[in-house]
Parts: structure tokens; C-alpha cells; sequence
């Protein structure tokens, strides 16, 4: 078991892609009312672990990448890096 964000949670826990989906959410809304790079790079992070936490069969793996992308693009938007968005292709 490992401890995050003062949870302790399985590394296998089917529920922890969902967890890390929602805040990946919770990073990119901050990042939209206050505009800090740091939550928009946590909403990142958090949504490329929920792709990695999900199983390649998975029917949630498409809404997974699509919030990577989603990130990325907004990142694109705020700092105008072509890398910004040619990443989440290689994700």
C-alpha cells in the first residue's frame, strides 16, 4: 500500500483511475479560476496516472487520454509550446 494525499490506497484498487480523474478535474478548475501553472501541471500529472492506473481494456481508458489532451491543450494555450502539444500522443 502506498499513501497519498493522506489516503492510503492498493496501487491495484480498480476505483484509483476514477480518483485520479477527478483530480485531475479538481487541478484543471483551480487552474482556470487562478490561473497558477503549478495546478494545470498537477491536473496533468494526476490524469497521466489515472491512464497508466487503467487497464488497456478498459472502456475508461478513452476518457482518460481525452482528459490528458485536454490538459495538454490548455497548457498549449497558456504557454504557447508546440511539445505541449505533440505529448499527449505519446502518452
Amino acid at each position: 500500500m502506498e499513501r497519498g494525499n493522506n489516503r492510503l490506497y492498493r496501487p491495484d484498487d480498480l476505483a484509483r483511475p476514477g480518483h485520479l480523474k477527478n483530480l485531475s478535474v479538481y487541478y484543471s478548475s483551480h487552474f482556470k479560476k487562478l490561473g497558477r501553472l503549478e495546478d494545470l501541471e498537477k491536473a496533468i500529472a494526476a490524469a497521466e496516472q489515472a491512464v497508466t492506473a487503467t487497464p488497456k481494456d478498459s472502456p475508461d481508458l478513452v476518457g482518460w487520454l481525452n482528459n490528458v489532451s485536454v490538459h495538454y491543450s490548455s497548457k498549449f494555450n497558456r504557454l504557447g509550446r508546440q511539445e505541449d502539444l505533440e505529448k499527449p500522443s505519446s502518452t
